[in-house]
């Protein structure tokens, strides 16, 4: 920075401004061509002049882009005043002024300056500069007054309403009301996007994350909201955090890991991260494999709760021998024999399998019947490993008439709500769930479809072609699926879900149908 000097340093002579003012030091024009040589910038490179003596040469331009404020730490391109030799930013400058009294009201300031615009010639302190100020009724920010409406309301130069000012968007070019360069409404949104991109992406250790990171904000399949994407990206930027602490390279991220990570909750909720990454990562996703790990963690949980009883190590062996069977059990089976155990076991009060009698199994069914189907693998266990005999007396089950009197009224008050509805999440449910009625097809098949297994043809659909062959002839049947269930490619899920890498799940289905029959 160029300061005025009496004297140059180095020769003595007299100067009315010194070219270059280093380490305190002020050299004049000739001093400065003699003394400066002309080297490589030893961070970018460039051209500069350093002190002939200096180890490691930096540009002007570097050093401003290290350099900071030595009040209020913030970069300093150009310095408002030097103290102590160090940079002091335009806005902290005045806080090393000499305080000196107003020429108005004679207290001491450090923000003496003259407003001639306003009538005040003198130094005068900001209350008195801006005695005359008031708060405009329009923007509501303290100005001097240009004038008033029919009401006697105050209002600034910006806002007076006989001379509407409007300015070009810098951003895009259009219109926008008031005066400045203030942004409009879509570009202030960008902007305000990318700088939070930006500052969260900061907190991103790993390049690859960091990329990651931006790409998913720019991702084409991400719904991007006026009122809440800042907080969503806030959001996001916690999940790849997460990702950034755990793993060190992307062959990392599977199924598997991610569910140990997130746990299903997680996947849930940040369903759309889960989708971009299975896309941008190939990351083979299948939506059974994630009901798996997900049983198996409450068992572990379920369990783990039973930690203090004196019969956990008896329930852990149970546990296993349901996971060695040879009918290989489906992990919610376990779950649900294991829940029943517990139940049962904790209503008899024992402190061992070996205790449990037949009262104490009457006495749970008489209040939970539909435990009983559950229980029977148990007291098999029991049986086998502790020779305790239990009469497992299963409830009295509906005759096949009256399920088939229920099923029939379930279909026809699904269909009759398919017909009326016009929420596509609420139609794809009923669908799904009269495919698996109407055709008798498990329900978790049915939502496993793919656009492989679907072939159209004019107001005939054949469900499983190279398979079963359900044939769907029924006419408006047909036309439901159409609206509701478009042609998609043969790797994308019929139902597909909010998570696209995975089916719309069963607890969906019944939580859209069950409601019609309340």
């Amino acid at each position: 920075m160029r300061t005025a000097r009496k004297a140059c340093d180095e020769c003595g002579r007299a100067m009315s401004k010194a070219t270059r003012v280093e380490h305190g030091h002020a050299y004049c024009n000739t001093c400065y061509c003699s003394v400066f040589s002309k080297v490589a910038c030893s961070i970018c490179g460039g051209s500069t002049r350093a002190y002939h003596h200096a180890d490691s040469p930096i540009c002007r331009t570097c050093r401003a882009a290290k350099r900071t404020c030595a009040r209020c730490d913030r970069p300093l391109s150009k310095a408002g005043v030097l103290v102590a030799g160090r940079p002091v930013c335009p806005s902290c400058a005045p806080n090393f002024n000499t305080p000196r009294p107003c020429a108005y009201c004679g207290e001491l300031s450090k923000r003496l300056s003259t407003a001639t615009a306003h009538g005040i010639d003198e130094l005068a302190c900001p209350r008195c500069r801006s005695a005359t100020y008031e708060t405009c009724n329009v923007c509501r920010k303290h100005r001097a007054v240009a004038g008033r409406d029919v009401g006697g309301r105050p209002y600034c130069k910006a806002c007076d309403p006989s001379a509407p000012i409007t300015h070009r968007c810098p951003g895009c070019g259009v219109s926008v009301a008031g005066g400045g360069a203030s942004l409009c409404f879509t570009c202030s949104l960008t902007d305000r996007i990318y700088r939070r991109i930006e500052l969260n992406t900061e907190l991103l250790e790993q390049r690859w994350v960091r990329a990651l990171f931006r790409d998913f904000c720019h991702w084409e399949g991400l719904r991007c909201k006026a009122g809440n994407m800042t907080r969503r990206i806030d959001g996001y930027a916690v999940y790849f955090s997460r990702i950034d602490r755990r793993f060190c390279s992307a062959t990392e991220l599977t199924q598997e890991t991610m569910f140990d990570l997130f746990g299903a909750e997680g996947l849930r909720k940040g369903f759309n991260i889960v989708t971009f990454l299975c896309e941008r990562l190939a990351i083979a996703w299948n939506a059974r494999v994630l009901v798996d790990l997900n049983e198996r963690r409450r068992l572990d949980d379920l369990i783990r709760q039973c930690s203090d009883m004196p019969w956990h190590s008896e329930l852990k062996r149970y546990a296993s021998s349901l996971n060695q069977s040879e009918r290989k059990l489906q992990s919610k089976t376990v779950r649900y024999y294991v829940s029943a155990a517990i139940g049962l076991v904790q209503l008899a009060g024992v402190r061992s399998f070996r205790d449990i009698r037949q009262a104490h199994l009457d006495r749970l069914l008489r209040t939970r019947g539909g435990l009983a189907a559950s229980l029977s693998a148990f007291a098999r266990h029991l049986r086998e490993s502790y020779g305790v005999a239990l009469k497992n007396k299963k409830p009295p089950t509906a005759s096949v008439r009256a399920k088939e009197r229920t099923l029939i009224r379930r279909i026809r008050v699904t269909y009759k709500r398919l017909e009326e509805t016009n929420n596509a999440r609420e139609a794809r449910a009923m669908l799904a769930r009269l495919l698996a009625d109407l055709y008798q097809i498990p329900l978790q098949e049915v939502l496993a479809l793919t656009g492989r297994n679907v072939r159209r043809q004019e107001g005939h659909i054949v469900l499983w072609p190279s398979t079963r062959q359900v044939h769907i002839d029924h006419h408006k049947l047909a036309r439901h699926f159409d609206r509701w269930l478009p042609s998609t490619a043969p790797d994308v899920m019929v139902f597909e879900g909010r998570n696209r890498v995975q089916p719309l799940s069963t607890d969906a289905v019944r939580y859209h149908t069950e409601r019609l029959h309340h």
